[in-house]
């Protein structure tokens, strides 16, 4: 820690970030690591991914965009080091800097927020359901991928048992599909997305840094995934879902039994377990 030279014009500031690593780690593992570290701090300025300053917005005040080309694709940082670039560090002398590590990320501590608290004027009664239709194909991921027609499926089947139900695409346009007959809220702001899954009744999908936003928001997720354990989980995707990365205990439904192609009607029956 650094001893800062005192006088009112001096505060203590935290520089933190970039990350560049995934959505689903950056949610669970880097933003609530910075939060907790800027409480012993009178400032917090984040380094962040363009469209991300939402997820620190409760505890940040500043925020430096920086964008690298390709580095936010990289699965978690390749564990390389990420600080900020040195214009920034130039601009924030004083300030102590965090930036993610392995040891960080895993056994740093940890303070939580729910997002999506700032929606007003929306109707309870109403069953939403927003529908995660992943697209992606990088890092030989496309596995993951469930088909066209069993969204198209699974809607058909909602409309006809929930016909008052609103049924909403959600996700960005170059990782997820719209699904024929729902609204399309793919590529709105993370504060719109959020406030959304704060009002909806249960979003569905295959595992993706989307289905781990819901659990922040509070919001039920019928999950769809492998149950492979991984070492860089610490478990299966059923503990992370469940216990690891479910820190305000919001209800889900892991669906591990045919890994990432289940049939429609285990997911349909999870999905109108949440509805009215």
């Amino acid at each position: 820690m650094k001893t800062l030279l005192a006088g009112p014009w001096f505060v203590k500031t935290l520089l933190a970030g970039p990350w560049f690593g995934e959505l689903g780690w950056e949610i669970a593992t880097w933003v609530p690591t910075v939060r907790a570290a800027g409480r012993h701090y009178e400032r917090t300025v984040v380094v962040c991914q363009p469209g991300h300053h939402y997820l620190y917005q409760d505890f940040a005040r500043e925020f430096v965009i920086e964008h690298r080309g390709g580095l936010q694709d990289r699965w978690m940082l390749d564990w390389k080091e990420h600080k900020p670039q040195a214009s920034i560090r130039e601009k924030y002398p004083e300030a102590d800097i965090l930036y993610p590590t392995k040891e960080s990320i895993y056994h740093g501590a940890k303070a939580y927020h729910k997002y999506g608290t700032e929606t007003n004027g929306v109707n309870p009664e109403a069953n939403v359901v927003l529908l995660h239709a992943r697209t992606e194909r990088h890092a030989e991921s496309e596995n993951r991928n469930w088909a066209a027609a069993n969204y198209d499926a699974l809607v058909s089947m909602l409309h006809r048992s929930h016909p008052d139900t609103l049924i909403f695409s959600v996700g960005s346009r170059k990782g997820a599909a719209h699904v024929e007959n729902t609204g399309d809220l793919r590529d709105i702001p993370l504060i719109v997305l959020c406030q959304q899954m704060h009002r909806a009744k249960v979003i569905a999908g295959p595992s993706s840094g989307p289905m781990h936003l819901a659990s922040f928001c509070g919001l039920p997720h019928v999950v769809w995934t492998t149950a492979e354990r991984r070492k860089a989980i610490g478990g299966t995707n059923r503990d992370r879902y469940e216990r690891l990365w479910n820190p305000l205990q919001t209800h889900c439904t892991i669906i591990d039994k045919w890994d990432w192609q289940p049939p429609v009607e285990p997911i349909y029956n999870a999905v109108k377990e949440y509805l009215k």
